[in-house]
Order: C-alpha cells, then structure tokens, then sequence
C-alpha cells in the first residue's frame, strides 16, 4: 500500500502531502492556508514525500514551502510628502545667498525639469546571477536571451533604471551609481555597487525603460517680499530668510502652484535638471548648485511651519528622489518622495520682514498683536 497522499483544497487550491493514517479518523478541513474554509480530498498517492514538500504548490502564487527559504520582495510603491501649503498650494524654496551680496525683491528662481509621463513604458529586463563577490554588473546577462545592459540617462528621454538585488529594490546613490556623465564613478552602461556583494548565489535583476513620453518644463519662484495683500495665504508669508546655526542664510522664494497648474498632468514625475537665479527679468541667469523645499502643516499661520526638515532641491533627480503631480480632492498639488526629506539640526530660525503675530484662541490671523522679536524658532 502506498505511504503518502497528495490533499488537495477546494478552496485555496493549495496542496498538501500527508502520511496516510488508517489507525484514527482525521478531520478534511484544510489546514494550509490560515481561517480557510475549504476542505481537502485526496488527488493522488504516492511513495515519495520529499519531492512534494519542495515543490511548489499549484495555482498558487508566490508561493514557498517552509522548509525551502525564498528571499522576499520588500519593494513597495513610493510614498509621497505633500510639498504645496497654504491657501494657494504655494511651493517655498530656500535659496543661499552664497557669493551675492543680497537677492534684491526683483529677483527670481527658474527650476528646470524633465516630465515624465506614468503612461505604460517599454522596458527590458536584464538577470545577472552571480556565484562569487562582486560590484559591478555590466555587459551581458545570465538569462535566456543575452541581452546586453544598455542605458542612457543624459539624452533627450532618458532611461529610468531600477536595480533589484535578490528581490529587493535598491536606491541609487545609496547603494549603487550609475553613469551619468564624465564625473560618475561608474563606466557607462554599467551598475556599481557601493558595497561588495559577497555570498554563495545572488541575483541582480535591472529593469530599463523609456517613459511613454517625455516634457520639458519649469517652475519660476519669485523673491518674498512684505505684501500685506498675502498675509494668512501661508505660513511662509513675511518670512525673508532662514538660516540653521551658524549656517548661512538662505532667501526665501515662492511659488503659487496653482497658478501653474494647467502646465502639469496628474502622475507626471518630475525630475529637477538645473536650478537658476536672475536679479532681475533682464539679467543673465546664473546656475546654482542648491537649494531646499520648506515644509509647512495644514494651516498658514508661522505655527505651522515645520523647520526641523527639508528636501535639498539638486537631490531629486532621479527614479528614486522626485517631485510629483497629485491630485488632493480634486486639486493639483506637488508632492516629493518622503525617502528625501532629511533632517535639519539645528532647527531652522525664520526672520521676518515685521513681526509675527501671537495668536490666541481669539484672535485671527489678521491680528495686529506682535512679538518683540522678528526672530522666531519654530517648533521641531
């Protein structure tokens, strides 16, 4: 008589091999997969028990026995920061004064960026299975059709290249570099790695692709000035610049998102090219080489400004670090991936063309109340 029988569920459809009791009678309902309530009935029989144990099971996905490890996918859909305060889905850029003596009220920021489009994309996949350390993956993969690594993040569409190391999404610049231009580290067409990979087996698996299409467009920031006519729109409003410790100041520019809104498509991805300033609308632009995005809460007092972070503006130019078009109750607003907001220590310390206002449960934002200091240290 044969020693093992293959149970099979009715329900989840998973499968099961057990030694064939005929001393007790033992209950039919499945116990593979947790609080179902299917019942199991036998498909086959059989001698051997091993092969089924590390087999897998049929009909069921992403599935392992647990006697057999699988490294597991971590890799999850980015989540997102809204960047967009106040009244007007104002975007704040703090800009250093750096070199200039002082950014005049006629100055202003052009932010230059790549759109692209979250439209379906053609992309290849490329599988490099490695048996020894290394860190470095370029030239021809292991897989079944010998594709060679080819991409190109400098063209007119540049590809966007996602590294995963045995199952698991890596970040660039955190833990690989690709070629971007003479001053990478990495050769062109290439991954490297800022660590050694050492280990039995390891699998890299790149995914290339090429957006479905691909935009230039910019986002002009205008130097904050005192304007009454803006007081209560955001908690930014008034403030002239802000500065961390012993760090130098940084000018305050803004720019009402909703008055560019039309220009952008919900979904679209942003990636920051270069940032410019201009003292004036005639000047010649000059190329920075920072900047950072404030962050502000719900609402537009200078109690909501949230100084203990930011997102340095020259970082988000790749698949990992963006901006992003979304649409918060029917209204465009821009977002940025929350894996780049970095901290700020000390706080950020806003000075105010006049003073802040105190507020009560009273007052309202128009209030004339003010403090003696035009010097205020938000709350971390």
């Amino acid at each position: 008589m044969k020693k093992y029988e293959l149970l099979k569920c009715n329900t989840c459809a998973r499968e099961k091999t057990v030694i064939i009791n005929t001393e007790r009678y033992i209950p039919n309902k499945c116990t593979i997969t947790l609080n179902c309530a299917g019942r199991l009935s036998p498909i086959q029989y059989t001698d051997v028990n091993s092969a089924q144990i590390l087999n897998t099971e049929s009909g069921v996905e992403n599935w392992h026995s647990r006697f057999k490890q699988e490294p597991q996918n971590f890799s999850t859909q980015n989540e997102f920061v809204d960047l967009s305060t106040g009244l007007m889905n104002q975007l704040v850029l703090a800009v250093p004064i750096g070199s200039f003596n002082e950014m005049p009220s006629t100055s202003s920021i052009k932010i230059t960026m790549t759109a692209l489009s979250q439209e379906s994309q053609e992309y290849n996949q490329f599988t490099y299975k490695k048996d020894t350390s290394f860190n470095v993956i370029n030239g021809v993969e292991s897989g079944v059709a010998k594709k060679v690594l080819r991409y190109n993040l400098n063209g007119s569409t540049p590809s966007i290249v996602q590294v995963y190391l045995n199952g698991i999404k890596l970040t660039e610049d955190l833990d690989y570099e690709l070629y971007r231009g003479n001053t990478s580290s990495a050769a062109p067409n290439s991954i490297l790695f800022k660590n050694v990979i050492s280990g039995a087996l390891n699998e890299v698996i790149v995914i290339v692709s090429v957006p479905a299409e691909v935009l230039q467009k910019e986002l002009i920031f205008n130097r904050a000035i005192l304007d009454e006519s803006r007081v209560g729109t955001g908690s930014f409003e008034g403030v002239d610049f802000v500065s961390s410790g012993s760090s130098e100041k940084m000018n305050i520019f803004y720019c009402d998102f909703n008055q560019n809104s039309t220009n952008f498509k919900v979904g679209e991805k942003l990636l920051i090219k270069s940032i410019h300033y201009s003292a004036t609308s005639s000047s010649v632009p000059i190329q920075l080489t920072s900047g950072s995005f404030l962050f502000s809460g719900a609402g537009c007092t200078h109690l909501d400004r949230k100084l203990a972070v930011h997102v340095k503006a020259e970082l988000l130019s790749n698949s990992s670090n963006y901006l992003s078009v979304k649409s918060v109750s029917g209204v465009k607003s821009i977002q940025v991936t929350k894996n780049s907001v970095q901290n700020v220590f000390p706080v950020l310390h806003c000075s105010t063309f006049s003073t802040d206002p105190i507020l009560s449960a009273q007052s309202t934002i128009k209030d004339i109340t003010s403090t003696q200091s035009s010097i205020i240290i938000g709350p971390m």
